[in-house]
C-alpha cells in the first residue's frame, strides 16, 4: 500500500512508511525511520541477488552508488541524532 501511494504520489515510499509508523501506530519518528530503511535494505538485497544472476548490473555505478549511500547515511545519522526525541 505505501509503494502504491508512493507512485500515485511521486515519493519515496519511505516517507509513506515513517508517517504511516509515526502518526497511526504511534512509533518514535527516529524508530519509524529505522524501520522504513529496514524495509528497503531487504528489498534491495533480494534484487541485488536477482539482477547479479542475470547478470544486469553495473558494478562501477554500483560502487559510486554505494559509496555516497555510506556518506549520506552517516550524514542522516548525525542529523537525525540531532533532532529532537518528541514528536
Amino acid at each position: 500500500m505505501g509503494g502504491f501511494a508512493a507512485n500515485l504520489l511521486g515519493i519515496g515510499g519511505g516517507v509513506i512508511y515513517a508517517l504511516a509508523l509515526n502518526f497511526i501506530l504511534g512509533y518514535p519518528i527516529h524508530n519509524a525511520t529505522a524501520i522504513s530503511t529496514s524495509m528497503f535494505f531487504f528489498t534491495a538485497i533480494f534484487n541485488t541477488i536477482a539482477k547479479s544472476i542475470t547478470g544486469d548490473i553495473d558494478y562501477i555505478v554500483g560502487l559510486f552508488l554505494a559509496i555516497g549511500s555510506v556518506l549520506w547515511a552517516f550524514l542522516g545519522a548525525k542529523i537525525s541524532y540531532r533532532m529532537p526525541r518528541a514528536t
